[in-house]
Parts: C-alpha cells; structure tokens; sequence
C-alpha cells in the first residue's frame, strides 16, 4: 500500500469491521495499546497502520489481512465463500456447526449418517 487511496480504504474496511464487531475506538485503541485519536486518523487514512497492529486487528475481527486489505485476487468465486463460511461458523457451537454440517449435507444430496 503506497498511494493515499488505498489508506483511504483500508481505513474504511478497519472502521467498518470495527462497528461490525461492536468495538469503540477506544476499546480498539486499549487493544492496540495507542490512543483512541491515532484510531481515528488510522481509519481517516491519515496515519498508516503498521503490519503487526493490521494483523492484530484481523486476528481481534476473526477475518484476515487480505480482506481488510481488499487483495482478494487470490481468493474467489468458491474458495472465497468457503473461507467466510468457515470464518462465519467460527464462533457457533458444537452443536450448530453439526446443524450447519447436516444442512450442507441435504443441499448437496449426500446421506445422512445412520440414515440410508
């Protein structure tokens, strides 16, 4: 990431992940051990955020670098929406990952186990 546009929007995709996961700036800046303005900046595309901070916001987003950074490109069509399939059910429980898992099962017509 070198031209402003892109801090732009990388400070879009951070802020909009942020709200997403119900963070303040304030809890993000505790986390980050930074100030709640240098937050603020970072997501006006006014500071640069360095690649550990951006890996740690990602890990704290349960999503990856190349999704906050928008580089996509080497995941699409299919493996794309496995992996935010995957990342979706993350934080289900056991039981309704099991749910998800027979669902998945019906759609693709495979038989249910100790069912024939």
């Amino acid at each position: 990431m070198t031209q402003d546009g892109d801090w732009e929007e990388l400070g879009r995709q951070l802020r909009k992940a942020r709200k997403y996961r119900g963070y303040s700036q304030e809890e993000i800046a505790d986390y980050l051990n930074a100030s709640r303005s240098y937050i603020a900046l970072v997501e006006n595309g006014q500071k640069k955020i360095d690649s550990d901070q951006l890996q740690s916001l990602a890990d704290l987003y349960n999503t990856t670098t190349d999704e906050l950074t928008g580089d996509l490109e080497a995941k699409t069509g299919e493996n794309r929406q496995i992996d935010l399939l995957a990342r979706a059910s993350q934080d289900l429980a056991d039981e309704d990952k099991e749910e998800v898992l027979r669902f998945a099962k019906f759609l693709k017509g495979w038989p249910s186990e100790g069912r024939e």
